[in-house]
């Protein structure tokens, strides 16, 4: 469904939302199962928009994320810390007791992912990341690979 707007220009604007918002639904793994989305829910405009060049994007998330952008319960595991980490301000007391997880374990979980980011055998600390830039990987993997 698109937005409500007045004049032929808002019904243009809503009929591109109503066609993004069926796009996602076809394309998203996560909206799969949604009996009717709008391009007002959340992430849908924003799906909406990656879907123009999904190819590219899934490349950009995996270039961020690396090899925690493939399957398993441990990459698994390591892309919800990292969210929660980001979302709490990189706070990682904070961050273990939302995962109901030990703060050494949010630790060791930051580091691999830290470690695994280095650039010619230097370690990239996780504050030199983006928060967002991971966010939005973070968003597109669980979008079109969740």
């Amino acid at each position: 469904l698109g937005g409500i707007a007045a004049g032929a220009g808002g019904f243009r604007r809503s009929h591109e939302q109503a066609v993004g918002a069926w796009q996602v639904a076809l394309a998203a793994a996560r909206y799969r199962t949604t009996p009717v989305i709008a391009d007002a829910d959340p992430n849908v405009a924003l799906t909406s928009i990656l879907l123009k060049d999904q190819g590219a994007s899934v490349r950009w998330m995996r270039q961020v994320l690396g090899n925690f952008s493939e399957g398993g319960d441990s990459n698994a595991a390591v892309r919800e810390t990292l969210g929660v980490f980001f979302a709490t301000g990189q706070n990682y007391s904070r961050t273990a007791e939302l995962l109901g997880v030990h703060r050494n374990t949010v630790r060791h979980r930051v580091a691999r992912f830290e470690a695994q980011r280095g650039i010619a055998g230097q370690q990239t600390s996780i504050e030199q990341l983006d928060p967002l830039e991971v966010a939005l990987a973070l968003r597109i993997h669980d979008t079109f690979e969740g």
